[in-house]
């Protein structure tokens, strides 16, 4: 004979089957979703030491937008040279206006009988040469009158003239309007002194 929980055991195992069937999806289901929608969100972890740091800078400068670059603009002439100093005349300072206002013309240089040669003695004598643009002259003066004036003018290898003063004179001047080289013998035995000049421009000074 059959027991009676036999008859409600048979009904109920469908109705167990069942809820235990839905009870294994429900789990399924749960256990099968991402972690990431359950899970709450975790913060980066931090990197450490230089490299980090370097790393963090990077980044940083990557991400954050560059200040824009300002623009110099060129300043002025006016304001780029320095200001001139103005030039302050010395007190003793005479201006230069007033100087070529002053300035008188040159004088023109004129001809003059300029010495070129001078000797003193008292016995005959021949000189050294000398040049001569001409016209020139011999200028010559005796201490004593006790005898003439006597030279001879010589010129290369042509005839010597002489020349004899008046007895008496102790002074004279010999006129030559031809130049050339010229030497003198002097015969007086006498002191004496002849000099020989001629006619035209001075030399001018070295500065």
């Amino acid at each position: 004979m059959a027991h009676p929980w036999d008859k409600w055991r048979r009904a109920a195992l469908p109705l167990v089957a069942s809820v235990g069937a839905a009870l294994v999806v429900a789990a399924a289901l749960v256990i099968g979703q991402p972690l990431a929608s359950t899970a709450p969100a975790v913060a980066p972890t931090p990197l450490s030491g230089v490299g980090a740091t370097v790393a963090v800078r990077a980044e940083l400068t990557a991400t954050r937008p560059l200040p824009p670059t300002s623009t110099l603009a060129p300043l002025p002439s006016s304001l780029a040279q320095p200001p001139s100093t103005p030039q302050l005349a010395s007190p003793g300072a005479t201006p230069a206006l007033v100087i070529a206002a002053t300035l008188l013309p040159a004088t023109p240089v004129a001809k003059r009988w300029i010495e070129v040669g001078r000797w003193r003695d008292r016995q005959i004598i021949v000189t050294d040469a000398f040049t001569v643009q001409g016209p020139w002259r011999i200028r010559w003066q005796l201490d004593t009158a006790t005898e003439p004036f006597t030279l001879m003018i010589e010129e290369g290898v042509t005839t010597p003239r002489l020349f004899t003063s008046p007895v008496g004179l102790t002074s004279g001047a010999i006129n030559e309007a031809r130049g050339g080289t010229y030497y003198l013998m002097l015969h007086n035995t006498v002191p004496y002194e002849v000099i020989v000049e001629e006619f035209g421009f001075p030399t001018p000074a070295a500065p």
